[in-house]
């Protein structure tokens, strides 16, 4: 007897899961409970009106609207789609206008049968649409006038307006469930592409903290060489020593940041920001890359995102001229006044980075793009230049609104040209 009673209990539970899954076969989301309440409701309709008419008790031929009502859900639920619709329909009219043919036993100040129509267009409406809606309201006013010739039906216009409220009911449902549907959609869209922007934030940090890192270290190794083919196992081991240090700085780095992507709490590790660019200029000097630097003003004043999208590019930049030229002559600028932050890499090469499959251009616009510079990027007289410029003051990046009439400026690059990329 216990087991019954669990497997009972057990199927009640399921009971709301398994409304929500047949309606979300026919396209909707309204909770289980309304379903349940308005099929108790049209019930409780029945009964009462079966009452009215004295059948109920003792039972009479008429109960058997009541069997119908319980059928008409029985079909609903178990085929969803249009064939249900239609079905659950007839069996509406068709109870209620048996009903409306059995007369009252005694007087009643309303009878309740004609609510069972209003019901319907509620449900209707809610559940097929405002067409198919329509078409019911239409039918039930239709079917009380028609009744109403030969039946005792007191105040059909009454009743006719309470088919249009529960038609209006219903109306008021569909839409709330579409504006739900799509908050939902939208939601979703937004999350998706949130995700997507955090990823592709993630990636260009993980590829910027490789590629200075694999620079820098192929520098010092390639110092290593040199100085084990001179002799010199002193300068030769501090360069490895450095590389090491490199290696470790970068793994560090990228456990944290990996740590951010998995949700997961990591070392926090400060980010570099705008002031560390001569020390990064000084790193790549030391690892064997002919580089200098030339700055005017004080790099602390660019700040927050701007900070360490500029050092970013500048590390982009540094490690591309490590890779492809790294015998080559560079020269960072990194000028900071009150209007504006200029950042240029130039180096000597001026076919530096054609090389397929490249993604340090569309890595650094993006970046540029994000802190709200321009980005001009290509070769030219001098060499291939990288230049960013950063407004400051009253048109600072990180606010997002305009300033003074003038649009956030976008990253502009240079695409290279067929079997080209950087």
């Amino acid at each position: 007897m216990s087991d019954l009673l669990t497997a009972a209990l057990t199927r009640v539970r399921r009971l709301p899961l398994l409304i929500e899954r047949k309606q979300a076969a026919n396209g909707l989301a309204y909770p289980w409970w309304i379903p349940l309440t308005s099929g108790l409701f049209e019930i409780g309709i029945v009964v009462i009106a079966l009452a009215q008419r004295g059948v109920l008790v003792p039972p009479e031929p008429a109960v058997g609207v009541l069997v119908i009502i319980l059928a008409s859900h029985a079909v609903q639920f178990v085929f969803p789609g249009t064939f249900g619709a239609i079905a659950d329909i007839a069996m509406i009219l068709g109870a209620t206008i048996w009903l409306l043919l059995t007369p009252v036993h005694h007087p009643v100040p309303a009878d309740t049968a004609p609510m069972l129509l209003m019901v319907l267009a509620a449900v209707v409406t809610a559940r097929d649409g405002v067409v198919r809606g329509v078409v019911v309201t239409l039918l039930g006013i239709g079917l009380l006038f028609g009744i109403w010739q030969t039946a005792d039906i007191r105040s059909p216009g009454l009743y006719s307006l309470e088919i249009v409220l529960g038609a209006t009911v219903g109306f008021m449902l569909l839409w709330q469930m579409r504006a739900l549907t799509a908050e939902r959609l939208a939601r979703a869209s937004e999350h998706e592409r949130a995700t997507m922007e955090e990823r592709e934030r993630i990636a260009r940090e993980i590829h910027d903290l490789v590629a200075h890192s694999l620079s820098v270290t192929l520098l010092q190794v390639a110092g290593a060489r040199e100085a084990l083919l001179d002799g010199d196992q002193v300068d030769a081991i501090a360069a490895l020593e450095d590389a090491e240090k490199v290696g470790r700085d970068a793994m560090a780095d990228i456990r944290s940041t990996v740590s951010s992507l998995r949700g997961k709490p990591g070392d926090l590790r400060p980010l570099p920001t705008a002031a560390d660019v001569p020390a990064l200029v000084e790193q790549f000097s030391a690892a064997g890359l002919s580089v200098t630097y030339d700055g005017v003003g004080d790099p602390r004043q660019v700040v927050g995102a701007a900070g360490l999208g500029i050092f970013r590019i500048a590390q982009e930049a540094l490690a591309n001229v490590a890779k492809h030229a790294p015998g080559q002559t560079a020269r960072v600028q990194f000028d900071v006044t009150t209007t504006r932050a200029r950042l240029a890499v130039t180096n000597t090469v001026a076919g530096l980075g054609r090389i397929d499959g490249g993604s340090g251009l569309p890595g650094m616009s993006a970046r540029a793009e994000g802190i709200g510079a321009t980005l001009i990027a290509g070769p030219g007289s001098a060499g291939w230049s990288v230049e960013l410029l950063v407004p400051m003051g009253s048109r600072c990046p990180w606010k997002p609104a305009k300033a003074d009439g003038f649009e956030t400026p976008r990253a502009s690059v240079p695409q290279p040209a067929a079997g080209e990329s950087r």
